[in-house]
């Protein structure tokens, strides 16, 4: 399939579709002939390549022209409208930008205001998502630009201007237009030559970094090249959409639904600043289809927040969430118009394409042992389950396998099972949760049946591509008895934004910001980290680094210098080993004195890494969660490593052999240096201070450590530069450690040994525990201790 779209002579004239296709690759070409990087076309779904023109519901940035009506249909389908609430403006008071599609009565796109969230993986300039359409003389903009904040509204676009050049070259096709935007960077002017009405206008506009997409159309696994292994694209559906269905018995799992709901387009009744409202009417064949009669209409209402303080107000959690204002609210309304009492049931599917950045390298911890998280998981709160998460590479894996496995729950759980607090999709760094209730109060609500599904199609050779499944869920809700001229009702709020652990505390959603077991470490280390901030998070790093190791200084000296004395032993201990090398009690009794002697301790990096682990684990996993560190530079200015939160990315190495050098890979599409330099310090640190091998287990054990290194350097070469940039700080300051302790020399024996009372050996640590102190040595039996270690110091001259 994917062969014939490719090289299979187009019919003439050319469909739109298929030239907008020929003119993406024009421009994939053009990129890589100018030294950009291919995914500079492809970041942007409204860029992608249009799908196969033979996909039901396929959907390009363009709206698709309606098809002329058949001479003899009467009743031509409703065309497509579109709606933005909101602001990209930060002086508006909104926090996002949503747009609203009455295909589905759906949300299409959501983008954050915030300026410290950009898009990473776009780097061509921001004009505003226009859903240019094209027409017969150039492209016509599909949408209302007026109050959206962005460079194009700002600039005076408005819906129905025709654009017809960009910067002097004619635009004849909306790939044509792609090809020369991807050519500019944020901060470039460009010029729009526009046909309004009679008027031709010539628009200046100031270009800006692309903001970050929340929710935007997804077309499936997002790849440079398509390897043979990976699944096939498709259009996924767009988000929240809302179908009726027939009310099921007590047991009966699925029922009929009403597909019009969920695919066509839907009566915008009205659209303002920051409220779409859409309306559906049952046809008589729709409403008997699901055991309805007479008359019944659904409202969905959806509106976007604006943050409000109201003065003398409560300082309570709705408060909190006005000022807030990182959601939605959706309001549905279903009417029975009849004059009868009559049951009906509702289907709710939750959000799609949400960002999949970093899937390749980036690692969520799933907080139940033995699973593994993906780039979208979905994840809940209930009463009688806890916090779940469904993790993306289970969810696509279960898809062909035991579709059953992806009940989140169904009709025959108890009743606290299957009660939510929240319900959402959730990434490394975004969510997009519902939320039963209304902004003055969050609530808990009772469904019949929910699931985790995935749109993407896959099977067990498309497991690899797994973890960037699009992830998402439905909701079945419970049976609802409608009266004459009566409604039901169900609200929710959407909270839409970053996983900041404050702002989702204010909406009861904190629970998706997970550090793993030592969150407990990671938060006051992250709060540390934030105090650094200013002088750059990479510096920032370092400081909190070094900051930690100087703490466990001490502790690091003393494990160190008796590391060094366990050492200076060895000759004598291997003395006692062969002396009594059939009596183990001995042996043991003799070590313990030997160490005692001379101020050893061999539990002595016991403590260390006691206090070490909990706080370097935490500091870790703080550092791979920590929002502030998504695209932060290492040095301002440095171009390959301005991303703190992924790897440095010096050069793209291609994607060829798939299994080594692609997304799924061992090292991935980039050559990256941090973390050659965080493995090369790893084994500098293993050269200096590792001891000569003396026997065949000590080789052993080196050359065992040699081919962990290389293995550590292969699953560390996909880890984010933040990382990386800890991990060398840490190997650098242990290495100074050990450089500047003063070696150990052979009087320091004599000295330790002076330092104590003859015949009066210090107990030792088992001693203490239980062993008892060890009886003074008789005189015979120090001299025979000397003898012995005469021996040994020969020995080792020898």
């Amino acid at each position: 399939m994917w062969a014939n779209w490719y090289f299979a002579p187009p019919p003439k004239p050319k469909p739109v579709a298929q030239a907008a296709k020929e003119k993406a690759d024009e421009a994939q070409a053009d990129a890589k002939e100018d030294g950009g990087k291919t995914s500079e076309l492809k970041a942007d779904p409204e860029f992608d390549s249009p799908p196969e023109p033979d996909r039901e519901g396929t959907d390009t940035t363009a709206e698709k022209p309606e098809e002329p009506p058949a001479e003899d249909d009467t009743t031509p389908a409703r065309p497509t409208e579109l709606a933005a609430i909101g602001s990209l403006d930060p002086a508006s008071g909104y926090k996002m930008l949503a747009l609203f599609t009455t295909k589905g009565a759906s949300l299409k796109r959501l983008e954050l205001t915030d300026p410290h969230f950009k898009d990473v993986e776009i780097e061509h300039g921001y004009l505003g998502h226009l859903e240019l359409q094209f027409v017969a003389d150039g492209l016509q903009v599909g949408v209302n630009l007026e109050g959206t904040g962005t460079p194009a509204a700002k600039a005076g676009l408005r819906k129905d201007d025709i654009l017809t050049s960009f910067n002097g070259k004619k635009l004849d096709s909306v790939s044509g237009f792609q090809r020369l935007l991807a050519r500019t960077r944020p901060r470039d002017s460009v010029e729009l030559t526009v046909r309004r009405g009679d008027q031709t206008l010539k628009i200046p506009v100031t270009l800006i970094r692309a903001p970050q997409q929340l929710i935007r159309p997804d077309h499936g696994i997002d790849y440079d090249d398509i390897p043979a292994n990976a699944p096939p694209r498709k259009d996924h559906p767009y988000s929240f959409r809302f179908t009726l269905a027939k009310a099921p018995d007590e047991y009966q799992d699925k029922t009929k639904n009403i597909a019009a709901l969920l695919t066509e387009n839907w009566e915008l009744v009205s659209s303002s600043p920051n409220e779409v409202k859409f309306e559906w009417r049952l046809t008589e064949d729709e409403a008997s289809s699901i055991g309805l009669e007479g008359a019944w209409r659904v409202e969905k209402t959806f509106r976007v927040a604006k943050s409000t303080t109201v003065e003398g107000a409560p300082a309570d959690a709705a408060n909190a969430r006005r000022t807030a204002a990182q959601h939605l609210t959706w309001d549905i309304q279903i009417h029975n118009d009849s004059d009868k009492e009559q049951v009906v049931n509702s289907w709710i599917e939750g959000p799609t394409g949400l960002p999949s950045e970093g899937w390749w390298y980036s690692y969520k911890i799933h907080p139940s042992m033995g699973y593994s998280a993906g780039a979208r998981d979905v994840v809940f709160d209930s009463p009688g389950q806890g916090y779940k998460v469904w993790g993306a590479r289970s969810v696509f894996q279960n898809s062909y396998t035991k579709p059953e496995k992806n009940l989140l729950f169904s009709v025959n759980d108890a009743e606290p099972k299957r009660e939510l607090d929240f319900i959402g999709v959730d990434t490394q760094y975004f969510a997009a949760i519902l939320i039963p209730g209304t902004v003055e109060e969050l609530s808990s609500a009772e469904y019949r049946r929910g699931e985790a599904v995935t749109w993407d199609e896959g099977s067990k050779p498309h497991l690899n591509w797994a973890k960037a499944a699009d992830i998402s869920f439905n909701l079945q809700s419970l049976n609802y008895t409608v009266g004459p001229s009566g409604a039901a009702s169900q609200s929710f709020v959407i909270y839409a934004g970053p996983k900041d652990p404050d702002l989702a505390a204010v909406y009861g959603v904190d629970e998706c910001v997970y550090y793993g077991w030592f969150g407990i470490v990671s938060t006051p280390l992250l709060h540390l980290l934030h105090l650094f901030s200013f002088m750059g998070y990479g510096l920032a790093i370092i400081m909190l680094t070094l900051l930690v190791r100087a703490c466990l200084w001490p502790l690091s000296r003393k494990a160190a210098r008796n590391a060094q004395m366990m050492q200076v032993l060895k000759p004598e201990m291997d003395v006692i080993r062969e002396k009594y090398k059939n009596d183990m009690e001995k042996q043991g009794q003799a070590q313990r004195e030997l160490m005692a002697k001379y101020n050893v301790n061999p539990f002595g990096g016991c403590l260390l890494m006691f206090f070490q682990m909990p706080v370097f684990l935490g500091l870790y996993r703080g550092l791979s969660v920590d929002l502030e560190l998504r695209d932060q530079p290492l040095i301002p200015g440095i171009s390959w490593a301005d991303n703190l939160a992924a790897p440095d990315r010096l050069y793209n190495w291609g994607t060829s052999p798939e299994w080594i050098f692609g997304e799924t890979g061992w090292l991935g599409p980039y050559l990256n240096i941090l973390p050659l330099v965080t493995v090369g310090l790893f084994i500098l640190q293993q050269k200096l201070f590792m001891p000569p091998a003396t026997d065949d287990q000590t080789r052993a054990q080196q050359k065992m450590m040699n081919v962990m290194m290389i293995m550590m350097g292969l699953m560390f070469f996909k880890v984010p530069s933040g990382l990386c940039l800890y991990f060398i700080t840490t190997s650098l300051f242990s290495i100074v450690e050990r450089l500047v302790l003063p070696p150990a020399k052979p009087q320091e024996k004599a000295l330790a040994d002076a330092s104590k009372p003859q015949g009066e050996p210090r107990p030792s640590l088992l001693g203490m525990l239980g062993k008892g102190t060890p009886a003074p040595l008789t005189p015979e039996q120090q001299k025979q201790e000397k003898r012995d270690r005469a021996k040994a110091r020969q020995k080792n001259r020898k």
